[in-house]
């Protein structure tokens, strides 16, 4: 179920943060067999890669972590794990959970239940870009939006069919 948390706008500079980004320090996610939730939607992508087309940018290699600091003091978290995504005109992110916070966070032997994700729509609405998490849609939302998820590591994918790139800045914080 969607939990709207406000909009932070006024406290960040979304656009000068990603102009920014060290281009140098970005992951970029193509299509990997084995990396969605199942056979049957590995399958499905596999009939058009070309689509699965992202690019991830971490804390400490492509942006200042004191971002994240400054965001965990204004949602009420302890940072421990952020980045952002990004997603040009066309491509998308099949469906999959995030499976490296779990992994993460049982290998240090603490519970999920103490960690909460957020997300933000960094750039400007702009009609296609599509962010789905389980059973809810997130499209034109606006600049600065802050979203609650379920889960750390829920189920969730990205569409861009818009003219425009979209950004969101990903946030998993451990509750005070």
């Amino acid at each position: 179920m969607k939990k709207y948390i406000g909009n932070c706008s006024d406290a960040f500079d979304w656009d000068q943060i990603i102009q920014k980004f060290d281009e140098k320090q970005v992951s970029h996610k193509k299509y990997e067999e084995g990396s969605t939730a199942s056979k049957e939607i590995d399958d499905a992508w596999a009939e058009s890669k070309e689509s699965v087309d992202f690019f991830t940018y971490h804390t400490g290699e492509a942006y200042d972590p004191d971002l994240d600091k400054r965001f965990g003091e204004w949602i009420g978290c302890e940072p421990y794990m952020a980045w952002f995504s990004k997603m040009g005109t066309g491509k998308s992110c099949g469906q999959h959970e995030d499976k490296e916070i779990a992994e993460r966070i049982e290998s240090e032997g603490k519970n999920m239940n103490d960690f909460v994700r957020y997300h933000v729509h960094v750039t400007e609405p702009c009609m296609g870009g599509v962010l789905i998490i389980e059973k809810d849609c997130y499209h034109m939302e606006d600049k600065g939006s802050v979203w609650e998820w379920s889960t750390p590591d829920a189920l969730h994918l990205g569409v861009n069919a818009g003219h425009k790139t979209k950004v969101l800045y990903h946030f998993v914080g451990k509750k005070k």
